[in-house]
């Protein structure tokens, strides 16, 4: 029985589900009202309990959609919602689970594939917790990693196995201070280290140790890699003994190219003091001799050109090797430029009116101009470029030398010297040549003019040397001009002797008088002596002789105090030679000993051989061949004299 009249009752049917009808009373109805029902429609049949319901009640079929159902039951839907959110959750969480892992392997794969090849590459691997001492070692059996965790002390289990000379320094290198400088830096450390192998034996090892967790607090652990190097050692050690040998090879050659060089210089300066020496002799004989003396005097001039030419030659080979050896030195002591530029007038002016050349010199702004420098190298530089300029200007020919001062800063004078000439020039494509070592213009002109082609070469390092610059501007058949811009000093000192370099030869010789004063000669080569002496009597002096250094030394010890105004050492002599004589001197109890004045008077040319004559206790160094005028200043500047 439907009680609602308007017949409105409807029931949706869940989509899919079968339907089953029935009729029935609600719990608010009289219970009789449920027993009257059933009493009357328990005789019905199926179909006529269905006709009742068709009749009396509607069941719309006509939207059987989900979204009918949800919005008809929103609990049912809010709870599929969720569940299929949770289900969601679930996939991307085994997903990422899923991807992580596979990752994981990857990474696990591929840090065992470095360990391994790690282990491969040393012989220890391992980490090592110095807070709990104790460490693991990682290997490698059967294409796995393996590891060994143990306990560890630096004092028990490292220590005793390292050699005894090294134990020390690797205590210290692994001790907590140094552990602990390294957990700060977050570097590496690495040393090498004789250590026992597996049969006792002590081998080369190297320890490479890497901080750990730099961040964390206790840093105290530390990986490390232990590699045995005694091969990569005997290889380096068999290097080395090659480069030891090789160095040891080429010093020795240098030495023997030095010694030969000293050797040359020595045995040929020997003989070129003999003929400049015995010339100069002759000469004042023949002075006073009527008799052919013009024709004697021009055989000696000759001879001497001759001798101080191959002495020019000399100096120039030995003056490069010099500078290939880094032996030259630039002094800086004070010298008087005017000086200096009156003597190359002196020279070169009788030189240039021999050839029918016109010399002048002229100096702007520098009279009396006094400078610190090198006024030794300063005159060689400029020799070489007016020997130049004189040999290749022609009869009738001009050659200037202008010197004038072009700034001054700094403390500092910066002086141009020019060096013009209008003799046969100089090719441009030789230009770019010119100061390279040996080169020559053509053979025609080296057949013509002679000369080593190692002038320009040392003219232009030694301007170099002195922090100067140099060039050159030539037309062929016009003539050359060569520029030499250099700085000096400028120097507090008055007054001054002219600056004269080694062996300069002076157009007029003062004359000397040292009014009999006594030397004492050490010269082991009889025509040295006998030249020296005649020199040295020519200018004033009696001379004592002594064959070697050690006679030197007893002659002076037995001389009362002021007996020697000086004394004259050659360098290379037999028993004793001079170096160890001025010690000797120095070392001696003769009342003069500090005081006496001695003179190095040798072959030996070189810069470092002044210096080693001044580090014996000598006062001067004088290089043989002698140049009469230049030794007598050197003695009048310690014991006085005359100049006539």
């Amino acid at each position: 029985m439907n009680r609602d009249i308007t017949n409105s009752l409807v029931a949706n049917v869940i989509y899919g589900w079968k339907t089953y009808y029935g009729v029935g009373v609600t719990y608010r109805e009289p219970p009789l009202l449920a027993s009257i029902m059933d009493k009357s429609m328990r005789g019905l049949e199926e179909r006529e309990v269905n006709d009742i319901l068709a009749k009396y009640t509607a069941f719309p079929h006509e939207d059987l959609s989900l979204k009918a159902f949800l919005y008809g039951n929103p609990l049912f839907a809010v709870g599929g919602i969720f569940v299929l959110s949770m289900l969601a959750i679930i996939l991307v969480l085994y997903l990422t689970t899923r991807r992580r892992r596979a990752e994981a392997l990857a990474r696990g794969r591929e840090l065992e594939r470095f360990i391994t090849y790690v282990c491969g590459a040393n012989d220890v691997v391992g980490e090592v917790d110095v807070s709990n001492g104790t460490r693991v070692l990682y290997g490698v059996s059967d294409g796995s990693v393996t590891q060994r965790a143990e306990s560890y002390s630096l004092e028990k289990d490292l220590l005793p196995h390292i050699h005894p000379d090294d134990c020390e320094r690797v205590g210290a290198l692994l001790g907590a201070a140094s552990l602990g400088r390294l957990a700060d830096d977050g570097g590496a450390l690495y040393f090498e280290c004789r250590m026992k192998n597996g049969g006792g034996r002590y081998e080369w090892f190297s320890y490479t140790v890497l901080a750990m967790n730099r961040e964390s607090v206790s840093r105290t652990g530390f990986m490390f890699f232990i590699r045995c190097i005694e091969e990569a050692k005997r290889r380096e050690d068999m290097s080395r003994r090659a480069l030891v040998d090789a160095l040891e090879s080429a010093r020795n050659a240098s030495n023997s190219k030095s010694s030969f060089l000293s050797r040359m210089s020595h045995d040929i300066r020997t003989p070129l003091n003999a003929i400049i020496g015995f010339t100069a002799i002759a000469r004042e004989s023949l002075s006073s001799a009527a008799e052919d003396r013009n024709k004697a005097l021009g055989c000696l001039e000759k001879t001497e050109l001759a001798s101080r030419h191959l002495l020019t030659i000399l100096n120039e080979v030995l003056d490069m090797a010099s500078i290939e050896s880094g032996r030259v030195k630039i002094a800086d002591v004070p010298f008087d430029l005017s000086g200096l530029l009156s003597s190359l007038e002196s020279i070169f002016s009788t030189q240039a009116r021999g050839n029918g050349v016109a010399f002048s010199v002229e100096a702007k702004d520098v009279a009396g101009l006094r400078l610190t420098g090198d006024s030794m190298r300063l005159d060689q530089i400029l020799m070489n470029l007016l020997s130049n300029a004189v040999k290749f200007t022609e009869k009738d020919g001009r050659v200037a030398l202008t010197a004038e001062v072009v700034a001054v800063k700094d403390n500092k004078v910066y002086i141009r010297f020019t060096v013009a000439d209008t003799g046969i020039g100089i090719a441009p494509e030789f230009l770019e040549h010119i100061f390279e070592p040996f080169e020559q213009q053509d053979n025609s002109i080296a057949r013509q003019y002679g000369g080593t082609g190692l002038g320009m070469s040392i003219t232009k390092n030694l301007v170099g040397m002195m922090h100067g610059a140099i060039s050159v501007s030539s037309v062929v058949g016009e003539g050359s001009s060569f520029f030499v811009e250099l700085p000096f000093g400028i120097s507090e000192e008055n007054g001054g002797e002219p600056a004269s370099g080694e062996g300069t030869p002076e157009a007029a010789a003062d004359k000397y008088d040292f009014g009999g004063a006594r030397l004492l000669l050490a010269e082991d080569n009889e025509m040295n002596m006998e030249i020296a002496s005649e020199m040295l009597k020519s200018g004033g002096f009696s001379v004592d002789w002594a064959k070697n250094g050690e006679e030197a030394v007893r002659l002076f010890e037995e001389s009362p105090a002021g007996y020697y105004s000086a004394i004259l050492l050659d360098i290379q002599m037999p028993v004793m030679d001079g170096y160890e004589a001025a010690r000797r001197i120095r070392a001696s109890r003769h009342p003069e000993a500090a005081s006496a004045v001695i003179i190095a008077m040798s072959a030996n040319a070189f810069a470092e051989d002044v210096a080693a004559s001044l580090a014996a206790g000598m006062n001067d160094h004088v290089a043989k061949p002698i140049d009469p005028a230049y030794l007598f200043r050197t003695l009048r500047k310690y014991i006085g004299g005359k100049a006539g």
